[in-house]
């Protein structure tokens, strides 16, 4: 996977990060976690990112020894920072300013992406519940929702 400025190259097919951003079509919010997930997700599968965010693809050392004994940038630290850039770039590219404010501080995309699960899946979960809870109460006349699905 080659990461060239601000696109995505995999399988020779090269995508700008303003393509991949057109493509997510909600952006996170307090309330919306598991959507937001369900689109963002095999969008970075289909570029070949997910192991950015899922801890599969680490960071490689940041200096390595030459010939000559002296430290020297790693270009494969190079090459995954620039990735991991891309990543960050594009979740940001798709979160409302109220939930960038909780990410403030992460430095990688793993980071970035863990951050946000901590922060939104339990309310995502908690709100899955009260809606659930708020449909079962639903009634219409005397019968219950559950009465009509049967």
């Amino acid at each position: 996977m080659e990461i060239v400025s601000s696109s995505s190259s995999t399988a020779g097919r090269t995508i700008s990060l303003s393509g991949l951003s057109s493509m997510i079509s909600v952006k996170l919010s307090s309330t919306n976690f598991l959507l937001w997930q369900s689109q963002i997700l095999p969008l970075l599968e289909s570029q070949e990112l997910v192991g950015y965010i899922d801890g599969a693809i680490t960071s490689p050392s940041l200096a390595i020894s030459n010939e000559e004994g002296s430290s020297e940038e790693n270009p494969e630290y190079r090459k995954w920072r620039l990735a991991d850039r891309f990543v960050t770039s594009l979740i940001n590219s798709s979160l409302t300013e109220e939930t960038m404010s909780e990410t403030m501080g992460t430095s990688t995309s793993r980071e970035l992406w863990t951050a946000l699960e901590e922060s939104f899946s339990s309310r995502s979960t908690t709100w899955e519940l009260y809606l659930s809870e708020e449909l079962q109460s639903l009634k219409q006349g005397s019968y219950s929702i559950s009465d009509h699905a049967k």
